[in-house]
């Protein structure tokens, strides 16, 4: 279908290339969640995707390198000594035309890869052993941030032992006792009310100890747990916003993170509603966050069940604002209702000059055109008491940071809504039984 050698091919070339004794490298690639381009435009929009990474693949090799279709969506190149361009810039050089925008059936959209190397001889002499190494390298790719080049190295062997190791726990992590979730507070910062609840899934693992979402979060994402995953945490989130409401008397709008994975599930806005219709909790007082980088990766077909999560009146923020790659115009393409401005940009606030100018411009402009489109914002990660004065002063509408509260427990926001109280710090991020 692309034109490519195929997995029979490879096992030959490699006795080949081994034999004239001649150094080579190898690139495992790996396009990143592409099984959502089947899943969501169809296996013939998906054929035409692979026949484009193919053709992009061949345009910058040269005649004596081979770019091989392993499996799906993975591919390798087989890139030899002769080669003019260096080894590890020739794979930064790949990936960044395969994360060109793909134009297919009248939609564009999106993709990144992740790009694993390894050298003959210099990683091993062995060429199955070398296969495998390049595919240790992509697996840390992808099981960090993905989008990204990585050389092999003897330590991946027991990072990639950790990450699967890791996996394998979590899958039998069980929820409220291993996996709960913590709550960060969200206030209004001109009343200083508590407006809205960040949820945020942590692990405790009873030998490894507390595991950072950063890396559990993505071990999820890489072997396809996030799904389950983020469907426990959206009924948690839920469960607790009723339990608040009936103990406090007061509406207060959760907000649950979402990994693209689960939004380009068929019949994600359907399970949405069923959860909603189990615990009574009105579509309004629900938000949904996605990163910028995940909703402009996957553009066209976000804004489908983005617009279908809107009709049903669920909220939609965009979370990391400024760090991915959209314009402040491309806001008004898309059916959400906040955007929340990266802690980085508010830390910089509280930097000496002249780099509060820069900061405050950058803001300030966010601020200014959400204001316009009539989206709520947000400023995450607000530590002091200058950088929520000069947000607020900015026009900012809510805000949350260490300045407030760490992540708690449900009791604590249980405490703060029932005393309607406004604490500076709430202390450590604690565990406490769910209520």
């Amino acid at each position: 279908m692309t034109g490519l050698s195929n997995r029979l091919h490879l096992d030959l070339l490699l006795r080949q290339v081994k034999a004239d004794d001649q150094p080579f490298s190898l690139f495992f690639i790996d396009m990143d969640e592409f099984k959502l381009v089947n899943d969501t435009l169809g296996h013939a929009a998906g054929d035409e995707v692979l026949k484009e990474v193919a053709r992009r693949l061949q345009l910058h090799l040269q005649p004596e390198d081979v770019a091989i279709r392993l499996s799906g969506d993975e591919f390798v190149v087989l890139l030899r000594a002769a080669s003019p361009v260096p080894t590890l810039e020739m794979a930064t050089t790949l990936l960044t035309e395969l994360t060109r925008p793909y134009h297919t059936r009248g939609q564009v959209f999106h993709l990144t890869a992740s790009i694993g190397v390894s050298s003959f001889p210099e990683d091993t002499r062995d060429a199955a052993l070398l296969l495998r190494h390049a595919d240790s390298a992509m697996y840390a790719v992808k099981s960090h941030a993905r989008n990204g080049v990585r050389r092999f190295d003897p330590s991946l062997e027991e990072e990639i032992e950790w990450q699967q190791t890791l996996a394998r726990e979590l899958h039998f992590a069980p929820p409220r006792d291993q996996l709960y979730a913590a709550y960060q507070p969200i206030y209004d910062l001109n009343s200083g009310t508590l407006q809205k609840v960040e949820t945020l899934l942590r692990w405790t693992h009873p030998v490894f100890g507390d595991i950072e979402p950063s890396i559990f979060i993505s071990v999820a994402e890489a072997n396809g747990q996030i799904v389950a995953m983020g469907r426990w945490v959206l009924e948690e989130a839920c469960r607790q916003a009723c339990e608040w409401q009936r103990l406090s008397r007061r509406t207060i709008v959760v907000c649950v993170n979402v990994s693209p994975l689960q939004v380009m599930q068929p019949g994600f806005v359907l399970s949405v509603r069923q959860v909603l219709s189990q615990h009574r909790l009105s579509p309004g007082q629900l938000e949904l966050e996605l990163t910028e980088s995940a909703v402009m990766r996957n553009l066209p077909v976000m804004q489908s069940a983005l617009l279908e999560l809107r009709q049903l009146g669920v909220k939609v923020a965009v979370d990391d604002f400024g760090t991915g790659y959209s314009s402040l115009s491309s806001l008004k393409e898309l059916p959400i209702s906040c955007i929340k401005i990266d802690r980085s940009f508010v830390n910089d606030l509280g930097t000496p000059l002249p780099a509060p100018q820069y900061a405050l411009a950058l803001v300030g402009a966010v601020i200014g055109l959400a204001r316009i489109l009539e989206l709520e914002v947000v400023a995450e990660g607000i530590e002091t008491a200058s950088e929520q004065r000069l947000l607020r002063d900015l026009g900012c509408q809510f805000g949350q940071g260490y300045f407030y509260s760490r992540p708690v427990a449900a009791a604590a926001i249980t405490a703060l809504l029932t005393a309607r109280s406004v604490p500076v710090q709430l202390g450590r991020e604690e565990r406490q039984p769910s209520e």
